[in-house]
């Protein structure tokens, strides 16, 4: 369902769109209880969906393909779930429901991108250069950053560019990454590609994101792995570019080593198993996590802040048959779990859980890259709710509309790559 709108709306629908992947998170009406409220961007995407329903409701035959499809079944089973929830119990919010179809815009911006003959390496060079320069001067204090509780004057410690964390940052430069290592008619020579993972790596450690950076490790060596011509050299690769980022990593001063001392304690399991043995299901509705929990010299503080919210959510979720299966309602947790997984299996349930694979599979299958983006989501999703970060999502959606639009085109047999500047061509 992509409307054929003349160029010049075409052309304003893809320059909206491009504006907000560069616009920083403003709230114009703030909601209580959640980071996001009501934005510039939420009327400019509203906008987006009226021109695409118009188009798709005045099209003689409008179709609708198999992504778009299962979104919308997700869309609607998330409602669903919220309904279900709000009337039976009270809680969950219907606004993330909702959110997860704005984000969904991205992808139809993401084909007219591409069907303008655009180069999405080229956008994401730009979206590059444009957050290292604001790391470098949030870094030295010059400037501040929009969060997601708001405006900072001091961001300091973590960089956070255009986006709302440090976990955001990380996971959109795990999706640069992404195009500059499996475009090769973007990124052509060898010494390009080893500049661009240099760079990108050294700004996701500088964002102090774990997850991101375990991501970025993953898609390098994929990468190397689809390059290799056998096991040895693969080994050897693997083995030197690990090399390369554990010493750069532990001997440069950087908020990734500092933040990871007791990532690995025991101490931290005796945790999770001693709260969880003695935690009980809240009696009340949930209306927002407690104070921060402090960590001793062994434990790791992201780790008790997450075992604190995990055993709740846990304990919630399997508290009854009906909330197995459709959960405690999308949004229900507020801005952040920090367990993008546990969060989709306990506030969709175990059949949000299934659609939601499905879809993560249909956007696998469409390339390559895609495939890589999706496993770099997947990683993140272990300790950061990534899969509602709009930022993140947004340029997640954008990316696979491009490619959607682009693998389009090759099954049509019509070799449109060629006479573009931009492509999204598989590696290998």
């Amino acid at each position: 369902m992509l409307p054929k709108y003349s160029a010049n709306l075409r052309r304003t629908i893809i320059v909206l769109g491009v504006v907000m992947l560069f616009m920083p998170k403003v709230n114009l009406v703030s909601i209580a209880g959640e980071s996001a409220g009501i934005r510039i961007d939420d009327v400019l995407l509203f906008v987006i969906f009226a021109l695409l329903l118009a188009g798709a409701l005045l099209a003689r035959k409008p179709t609708i393909n198999g992504i778009e499809s299962i979104v919308f079944i997700l869309v609607g089973y998330m409602v669903l779930s919220n309904l279900l929830n709000l009337h039976m119990f009270g809680r969950s919010s219907l606004l993330y429901s909702l959110r997860y179809f704005e984000y969904f815009m991205f992808f139809y911006i993401g084909r007219y991108f591409f069907n303008a003959r655009y180069s999405a390496a080229r956008l994401l060079y730009a979206l590059l250069f444009v957050n290292a320069i604001l790391i470098v001067l949030q870094g030295l204090v010059i400037i501040g950053g929009f969060s997601s509780a708001g405006f900072s004057q001091d961001v300091s410690d973590r960089a956070i560019g255009l986006t709302g964390g440090p976990w955001e940052l990380g996971a959109i430069l795990n999706f640069c990454l992404v195009i500059f290592l499996f475009d090769r008619k973007e990124v052509g020579g060898v010494t390009s590609r080893i500049f661009v993972i240099a760079c990108t790596s050294a700004l996701v450690v500088m964002t102090g994101a774990r997850m991101p950076a375990l991501a970025h490790i993953c898609l390098i060596s994929y990468y190397v792995y689809l390059q290799a011509p056998n096991k040895t050299y693969f080994l050897g690769s693997a083995a030197f570019i690990g090399s390369l980022l554990l010493f750069a990593i532990l001997v440069i001063p950087n908020p990734l080593t500092e933040r990871s001392e007791n990532l690995f304690s025991m101490a931290n399991i005796e945790q999770f198993q001693d709260q969880y043995s003695k935690a009980s299901v809240p009696d009340e509705k949930f209306e927002g996590w407690s104070e921060m929990s402090t960590a001793d010299e062994y434990t790791d503080l992201s780790w008790l802040t997450r075992v604190a919210r995990w055993i709740i959510a846990i304990k919630t979720w399997t508290n009854s048959p009906l909330t197995w299966f459709v959960g405690v309602g999308p949004g229900n947790w507020g801005p952040a779990l920090d367990g993008g997984w546990l969060r989709v299996m306990s506030e969709w349930g175990l059949l949000g859980l299934s659609i939601f694979l499905v879809f993560l599979y249909r956007i696998a299958q469409i390339s390559r890259a895609t495939f890589a983006m999706v496993m770099a989501l997947a990683i993140n999703m272990l300790f950061i709710d990534i899969h509602i970060a709009y930022k993140a999502m947004s340029l997640f959606f954008f990316l696979s509309g491009y490619a959607y639009s682009k693998a389009r085109a090759n099954r049509e047999g019509v070799d449109r790559a060629s006479g573009y500047r931009g492509s999204y061509a598989h590696a290998g």
